[in-house]
C-alpha cells in the first residue's frame, strides 16, 4: 500500500510541475483522454488531476520540496547518514536474533527495508534541522539566550536554605539531591533557555539575567512559594555547550524539520503560480512561502 501511495503521489507530482506556470489557473494537458474506464463510465485525465489535487496538493507539494532542499543543502552527508542506518539494521539484528519479524510487526514495519527507510529519513530530518541551527545559530542564540546551570528544586524553604549551603561549600553536591531534592532535576547540568518552559518562569528569570558563572547567592521560589530553587551557572560562554543548545532546542520543539524547511523555502525564492493550489497550501503552511 505504501509502495502504491508513493507511486501516486510521484505521478501526480508529473501534474504539479505542469501545473506551476504562470498562470493564476494552471490546468493539465489534454484534460478529456481517458485513463479509466468502467462499463460506459468514463474517468477523465482532467478528472483525475481535479480530485487528486485537492485531496493530495499539500503532500505533493511538500515531499516535492523536502526532496529538492535535502539534496541541496544535506547532500553531502548522505554516505554518513546511510552508514549510520546500516550500523543501526546491523545492531537491531544482531540484538533480536531470530525474533526480528516480531519486533518489526511490533513496531508497524513489514520488512527490514522498510525499517531502514524510515531510520534514513528520521536521520535527513535531524540532519537538515541542525544544519538550519548551525546556519541560524547568531538568531538562534539571541533569541533563547541559552545558560547551562546545575538546578536542584526543593519543597520547602528550608531544605533549600541547607542545599545552597552544600552548593556554596562544592562538596557533596550529588548527596544534596538525595538528601534535599525533589526528583525534577539531577545533579546533572542542564540547558535553560530564556523562554524555557520546561522550567520554573521565575528562576528562568534569574538564571538568564546571570553574567557570570557560579551559585546565585540565594534561594528562588516560585510565584506560589510551592517549590523552592538552588541553582549555580555552569557556563554562559555558548561557544562551549552549541551541540547541547541545539540539542535543547530540538527537544523542546524550539526548532522543528517544518521550521527548517520553511527556511530554505523562503531563501530559495520558493513559489506556487496556480490560485486554487496556493490558497490551499498557504493555509496550512504559510511559512513556507515567500512574501
Amino acid at each position: 500500500m505504501k509502495k502504491a501511495i508513493c507511486a501516486l503521489l510521484a505521478f501526480l507530482s508529473l501534474f504539479l510541475l505542469v501545473a506551476c506556470g504562470a498562470d493564476s489557473k494552471a490546468d493539465v494537458s489534454n484534460r478529456k483522454e481517458v485513463i479509466l474506464s468502467v462499463d460506459k463510465s468514463d474517468f477523465t485525465k482532467g478528472q483525475f488531476y481535479d480530485a487528486m489535487v485537492g485531496s493530495y496538493a499539500d503532500s505533493i507539494i511538500i515531499n516535492k520540496l523536502r526532496d529538492m532542499i535535502y539534496a541541496k543543502e544535506i547532500s553531502e552527508d548522505m554516505s554518513d547518514i546511510e552508514e549510520r542506518a546500516d550500523k543501526t539494521v546491523e545492531d537491531f539484528k544482531e540484538a533480536v536474533g531470530d525474533l526480528i519479524d516480531l519486533y518489526l510487526n511490533a513496531y508497524g514495519f513489514n520488512s527490514i527495508e522498510e525499517y531502514r527507510e524510515e531510520l534514513v529519513s528520521s536521520l535527513k530530518t535531524d540532519k537538515i534541522v541542525r544544519h538550519y541551527c548551525d546556519e541560524k545559530m547568531s538568531d538562534l542564540l539571541s533569541a533563547h539566550k541559552p545558560v547551562k546551570a546545575r538546578i536542584i528544586q526543593c519543597d520547602s524553604l528550608e531544605k533549600a536554605q541547607e542545599a545552597l549551603k552544600v552548593f556554596q561549600s562544592g562538596e557533596n553536591i550529588d548527596q544534596a539531591y538525595t538528601d534535599f531534592g525533589t526528583t525534577a532535576f539531577t545533579s546533572q547540568p542542564v540547558i535553560v533557555l530564556s523562554d524555557d518552559s520546561a522550567v520554573d518562569a521565575t528562576l528562568v528569570a534569574v538564571i538568564s539575567a546571570q553574567k557570570e558563572n557560579g551559585v546565585l547567592p540565594a534561594v528562588t521560589a516560585d510565584a506560589n512559594e510551592k517549590y523552592f530553587y538552588v541553582a549555580e551557572i555552569i557556563d554562559t560562554d555558548t561557544s562551549a555547550f552549541t551541540d547541547e543548545f541545539v540539542d535543547k532546542l530540538i527537544s523542546s520543539s524550539k526548532v522543528s524539520e517544518d521550521t527548517a524547511l520553511g527556511f530554505y523555502a523562503k531563501k530559495g525564492g520558493f513559489r506556487i503560480y496556480d490560485e486554487d493550489i496556493y490558497n490551499t497550501f498557504a493555509s496550512k503552511h504559510k511559512a513556507y512561502l515567500s512574501d
